[in-house]
């Protein structure tokens, strides 16, 4: 039979059990520190033992999420300790994104699986061999690869795929946005996003407002994969994961008891489109956002994906009864001989085995025990997990069996078969220690390059007539769009070819297109933005000192370099995120500082110009304005179909002299959607900050994005 997994989720102890009861396979919680969803009621550390022996008890499995990035401070002064505890305290994986924690947990706790966090943005077959060779049991995937994608990596791993199956859409990929970040300070890769996705736009091309509709153009209905679960079986999904541990017990485990009744029936051959039609209402009714939509499992994107409205999740107050536990049915032995200790041994179906035993049985002065009333004070389990539904009594001759000896004998034997059921989670101790690293100072880099992006052939030739330019680098839309034009230039200047934030299927598809052995050799170096761009680079033959990090494969502390460093990398890009005192902190002699652009706030599957234009394979600026009447550029990429947002002022800080004492080994200018004009500005002052040394400032408005303030 086909094994699956249906995932639930918990935002609290009592959430926990529910999901259980309602029939998870297994459940995943935050804890106190370091999860996706820091405004989460989450788990104190006694709560999550609990919660991992009620769900062993009951033959599911817990999960941690641990998919935050992590500073330095925050990695020696908490992160160890608080990954042991939940270690020794039994659990069976941990949800992951940074590649610092990973090391972390295969480094000290071998033992116990990793789980590729949705926010890794693994997109594609490549990402998830990458994440496989380094010791990952098993892929979050990103919500909008389609079952062919999927598919992709069973054909091509031997990891578990976990796909989101029911719940709340991100219009970005997870992992790649940065919106919340930068507006307002709580960033999503920390564990607070605060949703600017779901307020309302209006969308603009140059000259006017192009779409009268809804306002909320960001806001993508909830998914319910309920009619594809087959189709998702037989692509390779193993893990149904349901959204909502920021819901109720009752959407939780309701949404979760209409998942199990499903899959069990599909298993056993019935017609799954029946069955989800079936409850398909039910669904609707414990939640939504302006109806469902399983768009991304059969398709790029879509209009049909928004829902212009009502992006509150609303409900129609459906109040389903709370589900009785499951008890464990367990058969039980009773032993009783004078002169020797009275015993209780325990049994389940599945043949699980606990035995306790009690005081040394006495004869009977008077008043002997009986065996039936013995019995049925042994079966007498209460609110216990437990049901006894036979007791073979061994009684010999009249004895003495206090009533208060046989209830501690009772609980005792249940307690043991709590802990056999629990996988023996007392047993598991790490006496491994951890060892901090010495943080190396940054110096002053004495002769550091000078690197700008290009995006547009007019932008190409105009940054060639700067001669102190030393390393021009092409996006690969440039590359896919006019390749031959991208090589010329690259025969007599140092480039480096930077392949796409996501590298799904198409990208691959594009990518082998145009792509040729040569180009291995006439580029300087590459860049990856993914660890789908990295897998792919490393399948094409290109060394590791050839590979430049983006941004986007965070490097928050010196660990996650270090972590990098030890798979053969060492090029890198500072993230947007940290501020001035944290990047003094961070080692950069091996890094790269973006010291100019209009930072990318979203990478989205979802088309702006498709969803209020129509597809005409072409691209289109259009920008989003807020209702503070703020404008946010925002371009389709037709060569691999995706999308930008972009931040509505620039990000600079070439103002700032500071900067040059961070230690940095090269600087970098990105111009996406720059006029030439404003293209020249910043190249003249960048040429006098950093080649002659001169204070300068910009004639137009710009941001310092989290130079200063950094997020929490």
């Amino acid at each position: 039979m086909i094994k699956s997994e249906i995932l639930a989720p918990a935002g609290n102890l009592e959430i926990l059990k529910q999901v259980v009861n309602a029939g998870a396979d297994a459940v995943y919680f935050g804890g106190d520190l370091f999860g996706a969803r820091a405004y989460a009621k989450n788990f104190s550390l006694e709560d999550a033992k609990e919660g991992i022996r009620y769900a062993h008890a009951h033959g599911a499995q817990a999960y941690l999420t641990v998919n935050t990035l992590l500073k330095n401070k925050e990695i020696e002064a908490n992160l160890f300790e608080y990954l042991k505890s939940y270690y020794e305290s039994g659990l069976d994986a941990f949800i992951v994104q940074d590649m610092a924690v990973f090391q972390m947990i295969r480094s000290y706790f071998p033992e116990i699986d990793i789980h590729a966090s949705t926010q890794m943005t693994i997109a594609s077959s490549l990402g998830a061999r990458y994440l496989e060779e380094l010791g990952a049991s098993r892929v979050v995937t990103s919500r909008e690869m389609s079952l062919e994608e999927i598919k992709r990596i069973k054909d091509t791993t031997n990891m578990e795929i976990e796909t989101f199956v029911h719940g709340a859409l991100c219009v970005c990929y997870s992992g790649d946005c940065l919106m919340s970040s930068l507006l307002g300070g709580r960033s999503g890769n920390r564990g607070r996003c605060a949703q600017p996705c779901r307020l309302p736009y209006d969308v603009y091309d140059e000259e006017k407002q192009v779409h009268t509709g809804g306002k909320y153009v960001l806001s993508p209905k909830d998914s319910c994969g309920i009619m594809d679960l087959k189709e998702m079986l037989d692509a390779g999904v193993y893990s149904f994961k349901i959204e909502g541990r920021m819901k109720s017990s009752n959407y939780a485990a309701n949404v979760t008891s209409i998942y199990r009744k499903v899959m069990d029936q599909i298993l056993l051959g019935r017609d799954p489109k029946k069955l989800g039609r079936d409850f398909y209402q039910e669904l609707l009714d414990l939640g939504n956002r302006n109806g469902f939509t399983d768009l991304y499992f059969h398709q790029q994107n879509g209009k049909e994906l928004i829902s212009l409205t009502s992006p509150s999740h609303e409900n129609k107050g459906v109040d389903l009864p709370e589900f009785e536990e499951n008890k464990t049915v367990v058969s039980a032995e009773f032993r009783a001989h004078i002169g020797e200790p009275m015993s209780l041994y325990l049994k389940t179906r599945e043949g699980d085995v606990s035995y306790a035993e009690g005081p040394i049985v006495e004869p009977a002065s008077k008043n002997p025990a009986e065996a039936e009333d013995v019995k049925k004070r042994l079966k007498k389990t209460g609110g216990t997990s437990y049901l006894i539904e036979d007791v073979e009594m061994d009684m010999q001759g009249d004895v003495f069996l206090p009533v208060k000896a046989l209830n501690q004998l009772r609980r005792d034997a249940i307690e043991q078969m709590t802990d056999v059921l629990g996988n023996g989670t007392e047993e598991r101790v790490s006496t491994r220690e951890f060892k901090k690293r010495e943080h190396l100072k940054n110096g002053n880099t004495d002769n550091p390059l000078h690197m700008v992006s290009v995006s547009t052939i007019e932008q190409l030739d105009l940054v060639a007539e700067y001669d102190w330019v030393d390393t021009v680098m092409v996006r690969h839309q440039l590359f896919l769009t006019n390749p031959d034009r991208v090589r010329s230039f690259a025969k007599h200047q140092d480039c480096i070819l930077m392949l796409p934030e996501v590298f799904r299927l198409k990208a691959e598809k594009s990518f082998e297109r145009v792509f040729e052995e040569s180009d291995k050799d006439l580029f300087a170096m590459f860049q990856a933005s993914s660890y789908d761009g990295l897998r792919y680079l490393e399948e094409k033959g290109i060394s590791k000192d050839r590979v430049v990090l983006d941004h986007r494969i965070y490097s928050f502390s010196n660990y996650s370099l270090d972590a990098f460093r030890q798979q053969g990398y060492s090029h890198f890009t500072a993230p947007y995120e940290l501020n001035y005192q944290e990047l003094k902190h961070r080692e950069n002699w091996d890094s790269a500082m973006i010291v100019y652009g209009y930072i990318p706030l979203m990478i989205m599957a979802n088309c702006t110009h498709k969803n209020f234009e129509g597809c005409d394979k072409r691209e289109r600026k259009l920008s989003l304005e807020d209702r503070y009447h703020k404008r946010f550029a925002v371009r389709n990429d037709c060569s691999i179909c995706m999308n930008t947002v972009y931040n509505t002022l620039p990000y600079e800080v070439i103002s700032r002299r500071e900067v040059q004492d961070l230690g940095f080994g090269s600087y970098r200018i990105d111009f996406t959607i720059e006029s030439s004009k404003e293209m020249r500005e910043v190249l003249s002052l960048y040429e006098k900050s950093f080649i002659f040394n001169e204070k300068v400032s910009f004639s137009f408005e710009t941001t310092r994005g989290h130079f200063k303030r950094g997020v929490e």
